[in-house]
């Protein structure tokens, strides 16, 4: 209630001082970490952050600052800060706040558990005993654990009144394989909502099964192979092409897509989501951070495009509406277009149904280099590690080798789709067939 007031003083004194509106968005978080290194506890760290900014409009121009600890006077200095910073900038006619008195989804906050420090320790040996009885695993190098909890808040003079709270576990763990002369790494790591939904079982498994894939791994040649996308490489792929999507992107010329809402882009198999509402994933919110409320959304069904994401500003320049897509980074920076809970929507075919039929083909694990993708047009060269398929089989390990293409081909390429879907935080997707990928190697 206290704060309440606060806010509402500062908001009232904005406009006193030629706000025509103002808007207070609040974070505060809350992290703690303990790892194992080489069985010895190497970090043991607590950490608290809290935040706010203030957003506001004067004679149509845009004002924004934003400060540390909420209170009386250091909400009317970032005012006043915020309503300098109008004297710099152009009137922006798409720059607007949420009103009030809107419906929300019911999402409810994430409660935090109280779990022990035993506990937590507890896991960390547990993944490291199991890690360490995996075949070829000779040492556990690295385990770690996290939790952090997160609130944010936002109130405005157009009368909305927003909070959400959410927490997020994570673990993960590093091995060291070795077969004779030869020493690879493996690593996995999990991400819930739940103390109690970490496997120490999946992840020691996992990070030894991606450690002892790589011995004895060898370049391939080169050429044109028909390809399965793991379901990790998946996810990782889809950061290509998500930026094409993104409302600010669109209107400032940096998507081939602008304009093309509607037409078909990829094989009927593929559907794209972007959901907020998705409980199973770590970012799950019944607003944005402009207070516009969350709702699910097709990218692409079947193919086809449906939706692109907006925030308020994008929206406003597109001509359209926003889809509550508007995120900030921190209190530090203004919202801008981004994404939520995306995934790729699970198919039918199993692991084998996949390779069912490849003579000669890859199962690729593992993707490099895609930072240097260009989102714009697509293309792409890729390092890529990975498994041969022979006669149906997943055989020998491969790596070294490079993978060229573009992105939307290679969704017009995809030819089954996998039932083996998994969440990575805030991404999903399965396996996935492509017809052909062209592979420069020995």
């Amino acid at each position: 209630m206290k704060q309440k007031q606060l806010l509402d003083d500062a908001m009232a004194y904005a406009l006193r001082q030629g706000a025509s509106q103002c808007e207070f968005y609040l974070t505060k978080s809350r992290g703690e970490g303990l790892a194992l290194r080489n069985g010895i506890l190497n970090d043991d760290n607590r950490a608290e952050k809290v935040g706010f900014s203030v957003r506001l409009i004067k004679e149509s121009v845009p004002g924004f600052s934003y400060g540390a600890v909420a209170e009386k006077e250091s909400l009317r200095r970032a005012v006043d800060d915020a309503l300098l910073t109008t004297s710099f900038l152009e009137p922006d006619p798409y720059y607007r706040f949420t009103q009030g008195g809107l419906d929300y989804p019911n999402v409810p906050n994430v409660p935090r558990e109280s779990i022990t420090r035993n506990q937590k320790m507890a896991m960390l040996e547990s993944i490291v005993k199991i890690a360490e009885n995996k075949p070829n695993i000779s040492r556990v190098e690295r385990v770690s654990y996290g939790c952090n909890d997160y609130e944010v808040a936002i109130v405005n003079s157009l009368g909305l009144d927003l909070n959400y709270s959410t927490v997020f576990h994570s673990a993960s763990a590093m091995v060291v394989a070795e077969d004779g002369n030869e020493t690879e790494t493996g690593s996995h790591y999990m991400l819930e909502h739940s103390f109690y939904d970490l496997s120490s079982e999946k992840i020691a498994k996992t990070a030894a099964e991606n450690g002892s894939r790589r011995l004895h791994a060898q370049i391939i040649d080169g050429g044109e192979y028909p390809v399965i996308l793991d379901a990790e490489a998946v996810v990782d792929i889809m950061s290509i092409l998500l930026p094409s999507f993104l409302g600010d992107n669109l209107y400032k010329g940096k998507s081939r897509l602008k304009g093309r809402e509607g037409e078909i882009i990829a094989s009927p198999l593929l559907t794209i989501m972007d959901d907020p509402l998705l409980s199973q994933g770590i970012a799950v919110t019944p607003f944005d951070d402009e207070g516009v409320p969350s709702r699910s959304k097709a990218m692409i069904r079947e193919g086809r495009i449906v939706s692109f994401l907006h925030n308020h500003a994008s929206a406003g320049h597109c001509h359209t509406e926003t889809t509550g897509n508007g995120y900030c980074g921190s209190h530090k920076s203004l919202p801008s277009v981004g994404i939520s809970n995306c995934y790729v929507l699970a198919g039918s075919d199993s692991k084998e149904q996949l390779c069912a039929g490849i003579a000669n083909g890859l199962w690729i694990r593992s993707l490099m280099g895609l930072h240097m993708a260009d989102p714009i047009t697509g293309d792409f060269s890729l390092g890529i590690s990975g498994s041969l398929i022979e006669h149906g089989e997943i055989t020998r390990s491969f790596r070294g080798v490079m993978m060229a293409g573009n992105i939307f081909d290679l969704l017009g390429n995809i030819e089954k789709v996998g039932s083996d879907f998994i969440f990575l935080g805030s991404s999903g997707a399965p396996s996935v067939k492509i017809k052909s990928m062209k592979i420069s190697g020995k």
